[in-house]
């Protein structure tokens, strides 16, 4: 599934199509100039001289350099959560939450200095565009845990009486507690990090697992 929800199958005209491949030269540049040269000493324009674009085309992109970070950022997890999408194991909502998550601690760990500027941002951003954009990615994929764990909730893993919204909101803020621990180790541990986010979710699950599978834990083998 898209996690933003847009097809991708409709025919795109040339100016869209070239409109899209300036954004994604800008986005590239963004991201490299900011992993190379740190998020406050990139400015926009050194962007648009790495994309090769006029400096207010950059603008079209995102107002404000912030609003650009998040851009970037929200497009490289996407891709990474789409990526994960195609290989989901079948077992578990345990195992399939971990098997996601798992992909963006990766990707986190990849570029720690960068992730420290995006979650720092995220904790007190000064650009209201920027936090809309934010927000608007933070619902996008609260909304996909929600549907994996309604997926969970169809097949009788979990009890029918469970808000999957409210569910997935517990995931996420799980998630971005232990993110917030994992960057502020000077060398992010990733293996400590996974088990501390496998236990959270044993420990959330064990409260929402349903009274069907509850009752099979605890009938003895026959």
């Amino acid at each position: 599934m898209k996690l933003d929800g847009k097809s991708s199958k409709t025919p795109l005209g040339r100016r869209e199509q070239q409109r899209r491949e300036t954004a994604r030269l800008i986005r590239a540049a963004a991201l490299k100039l900011f992993a190379e040269h740190g998020f406050d000493a990139t400015t926009t324009k050194e962007v648009a001289d790495e994309a090769g674009v006029a400096h207010g085309t950059v603008f079209l992109v995102a107002p404000t350099k912030e609003a650009l970070l998040v851009a970037v950022l929200e497009e490289k997890l996407r891709h990474v959560v789409e990526a994960r999408e195609a290989s989901m194991p079948r077992r578990s909502i345990q195992a399939q939450l971990l098997h996601v998550c798992d992909a963006l601690f990766d990707f986190h760990a990849q570029k720690p200095d960068l992730s420290r500027v995006f979650v720092r941002g995220v904790m007190f951003f000064s650009d209201p565009t920027a936090r809309a954009q934010y927000d608007e990615h933070v619902l996008a994929f609260s909304r996909y845990l929600a549907s994996l764990l309604e997926e969970a909730k169809r097949r009788g893993k979990l009890s029918a009486r469970v808000n999957t919204e409210v569910a997935a909101e517990n995931v996420l803020a799980l998630y971005m507690h232990l993110l917030v621990s994992f960057l502020n180790e000077p060398t992010p541990d990733r293996r400590r990090v996974r088990a501390r986010f496998r236990a959270g979710l044993d420990l959330l699950f064990c409260g929402l697992a349903s009274a069907r599978s509850q009752r099979e834990k605890k009938s003895p083998p026959r």
